[in-house]
C-alpha cells in the first residue's frame, strides 16, 4: 500500500474501508460499484510495467478492503472478477486464448516436479488498454443488473396473484414496479421483517405506485402464506452451494413456502455470487450482527443484565428450499459467460480443489461444442423452472399402466405360459415407450416470430394451457385420422407420413393461419376476442373454446377439416360429434356387474335421490325432445342427451 500512498485513489480507498467498517454502505450493488470504480483508478494512476505488478499490488488493497468487513462479500467478488480479467487479457497478449491449454489436472499438478504455474512478468503495450474495456465492460453488467431483472418480471407474475415478501430489498422492488407498469395486476403481502421494520419502507413506496400492498408481522407468515402465489426475495450473497445470505426472516419465509409448496423466487444479479460456503452453519463467521437495542432497549437495563441478547441481520437459506433464481445473466448469455470459472478461481489466481480424477478432465475435453451447449441450457432450464432434483422413474411391474385408454402390463402380453417372464415385461415396456413417443408433444418455445400486438416471441411461464389444448386436438386429430392403434415407426407408408406431417404442421408456430391453423399466434388472435392479450395465462375453459373457433376458422381453409366439429362441454354436458361417451359391456350379466361395482362411486354418501346415467346421443334441433335422428343439411346441431334413472338396488327403473 505503500506504493499508491500518495496517489489520489488512496483517499477513495480509505474512505470505502471506513464505510464498510461502520456499515455506511447503501447495499450490495452500490459497494460493488466502488469497488469497481477504485480498481479502475489504481490500474490507471499506479505506475506498474506488467500484469504481475498490477495483480500484487490489487492483491494487497483487497486484503484491506476485505478485512474491513468479511460479510460483504461483493467486495471481494469484484476484486476476483477483475484480477481474471487481467489474467485473461494477459494470456490473450501471450497468445493464449484458451485457459483449459494452461490448466491441468489435480493429479498431474502433484506428480510433476515441474512449476507450470503462469507468471505474468511479461511487458505488453496494449494490455492496460484491454484490461481497461474489460472493466467497462463489468461496471456495464452492473449498471444494467437490475432492469434486466427487472423485465424478467412479466415472465413470472400473473394477473391476480398474491406475491409476497420481505424486508426491503431493491432489486424486488424494481422487479414488481416493472410489472404495475406493464399493466399486470397482482397483490403483494409484505412481512415487515422485525426489528429493522424495512418492510414498511417497501409498503410505503409499493403504494405509491398503485400496487395493492399489505403490511403483516413476522409472526402471521405461515398464517398468510396457504394463500400466496410465490414468494419473491432478493438477497445479499448466493453461496457456492446455491445457499442465500439474505436478510433476517428469509429462512422462515423459506420454511413457510416450502410447507404449503409456493414456489421461492430469488432475484439477484450475478455479482452477488461468491465462491464461499457456509461451514457447519458457523453463524460468527458467516453473520453479521447488529445493536440489540433495537430489541431491547436501553431503559430495560434491568433486564438486559439478566440475558444475551443477539441481533442478527442475515438468514442462511438453504438451497433445496430456492425454487428459482432470476439474474441479470439470460439463458443465451449463460453459454459464454466465465462465471464457472470465476467461481473457482481464489484471489491468488489458483484453481480450487475439486476432486476431479484424469479420466474426468480427459471426459471433459472430450466434450463437443454442442454438448457443452446442450448442458448449459439444461441446466438455465432445471434452475429456470424449479426442477431442482432428478425423478427417478419407478416403473411397477405389479400394476398396469394406462396411457389414454390403452392399458400395458406384462400380464396382458403374456399369453405363452412357457415365454420367460423378462421377456414379457421388456415387451410390455416396449409396447407402452412405443405408444408414448407416438404421440405429439408440444411445450414452450422461444425465437418464433412475435406475437400479434406483442414483443413476445416465446410463451414460456403462460403458455402452458395453450400447448396442453394443442396436445388434446392433435391426439383427437391423430385417432380420427391414423386410428389409436397407428405407432411411429420412422419408416410408414407414403399416405400415413403425409397425415402425420400434415398434423404437425397445423400446430407449427407460424402467424400464417393458412398454413398453421392451430398455432399459437392463432389461438392468441382469437384469445384477444376475449380480451386475452398475449403473456396473459388460459385457463382450460378458455383454451377449449379457443379450439373450438380456430377449428371452426381451419374449416373454411382446410376442406379435410370440413367434416369435423368442436363441442365444448357447458355445466358438465356435451362431447363432440359422431362420438359417444358410455361405458361398454359385453353381455346383460355384465352390465349389471359394472353397476354393483360402480354404484359407491356413482351415487355419493347420504344421497338420498336417484342418480342419473347420462347416455350421450348426436340430433339435431327438433321441437320433438324424444327425437334423436340426424338431419346433416342443419348447420344448428345440438347435442341430445338421454337419462336413465337408477334404483337403491342399481338396476335400471325409467329412461
Amino acid at each position: 500500500m505503500d506504493q499508491i500512498s500518495d496517489l489520489p485513489v488512496h483517499h477513495k480507498i480509505n474512505q470505502l474501508v471506513k464505510d464498510l467498517k461502520l456499515g455506511q454502505t447503501n447495499g450490495s450493488y452500490e459497494s460493488a460499484k466502488k469497488t469497481v470504480v477504485i480498481i479502475q483508478e489504481v490500474i490507471d494512476q499506479f505506475q506498474w510495467t506488467n500484469a504481475s505488478e498490477l495483480i500484487s499490488q490489487l492483491k494487497k488493497i483487497a486484503e484491506e478492503v476485505i478485512t474491513a468487513e468479511p460479510t460483504e462479500t461483493v467486495t471481494g467478488n469484484m476484486f476476483k472478477r477483475v484480477l481474471k480479467i487481467i489474467r485473461d487479457e494477459y494470456l490473450n497478449a501471450k497468445g493464449v486464448h484458451n485457459e483449459g491449454d494452461i490448466e491441468e489436472s489435480l493429479q498431474k499438478m502433484m506428480t510433476t516436479d515441474e512449476d507450470n504455474t503462469p507468471t505474468y512478468d511479461i511487458k505488453y503495450d496494449n494490455l492496460k488498454e484491454a484490461i481497461n474495456d474489460s472493466i467497462s465492460e463489468l461496471m456495464s453488467e452492473l449498471e444494467t443488473s437490475g432492469l434486466n431483472i427487472a423485465e424478467q418480471s412479466l415472465e413470472h407474475i400473473y394477473p391476480d396473484e398474491v406475491i409476497m415478501t420481505c424486508g426491503k430489498s431493491k432489486t424486488v422492488e424494481a422487479f414488481l414496479k416493472y410489472a404495475a407498469k406493464k399493466k399486470r395486476r397482482f397483490q403483494v403481502v409484505i412481512a415487515e421483517c422485525a426489528p429493522f421494520y424495512n418492510g414498511h419502507e417497501l409498503a410505503a413506496s409499493l403504494s405509491n405506485e398503485k400496487i395493492n400492498t399489505t403490511i403483516i408481522p413476522d409472526s402471521a407468515i405461515f398464517a398468510i402464506m396457504s394463500r400466496v402465489s410465490k414468494v419473491i426475495i432478493g438477497t445479499h450473497s448466493v453461496m457456492a452451494n446455491g445457499g442465500l445470505k439474505a436478510v433476517s426472516g428469509a429462512y422462515t419465509l423459506a420454511l413457510a413456502a416450502k410447507h404449503y409448496s409456493v414456489p421461492l423466487i430469488v432475484c439477484t444479479g450475478m455479482f452477488k455470487l461468491t465462491p464461499q460456503y457456509l461451514v457447519s452453519h458457523d453463524q460468527l463467521a458467516f453473520n453479521k450482527f447488529s445493536s440489540p437495542q433495537q430489541v431491547m432497549s436501553y431503559e430495560e437495563s434491568d433486564m438486559a443484565t439478566e440475558c444475551h441478547v443477539v441481533n442478527p441481520v442475515f438468514d442462511y437459506v438453504p438451497p433445496e428450499l430456492v425454487t428459482v433464481f432470476v439474474s441479470n445473466i439470460s439463458t443465451d448469455s449463460v453459454r459464454s459467460q466465465s462465471l464457472p470459472q470465476f467461481s473457482n478461481h481464489s484471489i491468488d489466481g489458483n484453481k480450487s480443489v475439486s476432486g476431479h480424477s484424469d479420466d474426468e478432465d480427459e471426459e471433459d475435453e472430450s466434450q463437443s461444442p454442442d454438448k457443452m451447449k446442450t448442458m448449459f441450457l439444461s441446466l438455465w432450464n432445471n434452475v429456470k423452472f424449479g426442477f431442482a432434483t432428478k425423478l427417478k422413474t419407478r416403473f411397477s411391474y405389479e400394476s398396469p399402466v394406462c396411457l389414454l385408454g390403452q392399458f400395458y402390463h406384462k400380464k396382458l402380453t403374456d399369453n405363452n405360459s412357457s415365454r420367460d417372464d423378462n421377456q414379457s415385461k421388456s415387451s410390455a415396456i416396449d409396447m407402452f415407450r412405443h405408444d408414448f413417443y407416438s404421440r405429439i408433444w408440444f411445450t414452450y418455445r422461444r425465437q418464433f416470430p412475435k406475437l400479434d400486438n406483442s414483443s413476445l416471441t416465446t410463451d414460456t411461464g403462460w403458455g402452458c394451457m395453450l400447448r396442453s389444448g394443442q396436445m388434446v386436438l392433435a391426439q383427437g386429430l391423430l385417432t380420427h385420422y391414423l386410428g389409436r392403434h397407428w405407432r411411429w415407426k420412422g419408416s410408414q407408408s407414403d399416405k400415413e407420413d403425409m397425415i402425420h406431417r400434415m398434423i404437425v404442421k397445423w400446430f407449427a408456430d407460424d402467424p400464417n393461419p393458412s398454413c398453421s391453423p392451430f398455432s399459437v399466434h392463432q389461438l392468441v388472435r382469437f384469445g384477444e376476442q376475449m380480451g386475452k392479450r398475449a403473456g396473459d395465462w388460459y385457463g382450460p375453459a378458455s383454451v377449449a373454446h379457443l379450439l373450438k373457433t380456430a377449428l371452426s376458422k381451419a374449416a373454411e381453409t382446410n376442406p379435410i377439416l370440413s367434416n369435423i366439429c368442436c363441442y365444448v362441454a357447458q355445466d358438465c354436458t356435451g362431447m363432440s360429434l359422431d362420438c359417444a361417451l358410455a361405458f361398454y359391456c359385453r353381455t346383460q350379466s355384465d352390465f349389471f356387474e359394472f353397476v354393483h361395482e360402480m354404484k359407491e362411486h356413482l351415487i355419493p354418501p347420504n344421497q338420498t335421490a336417484d342418480y342419473p346415467i347420462f347416455i350421450f346421443n348426436d340430433g339435431n334441433h327438433s321441437p320433438d325432445t324424444n327425437s334423436l335422428t340426424k338431419d346433416d343439411n342443419k348447420a344448428d346441431r345440438l347435442l341430445k342427451v338421454k337419462h336413465r334413472f337408477l334404483n337403491s338396488d342399481g338396476k335400471v327403473e325409467k329412461e
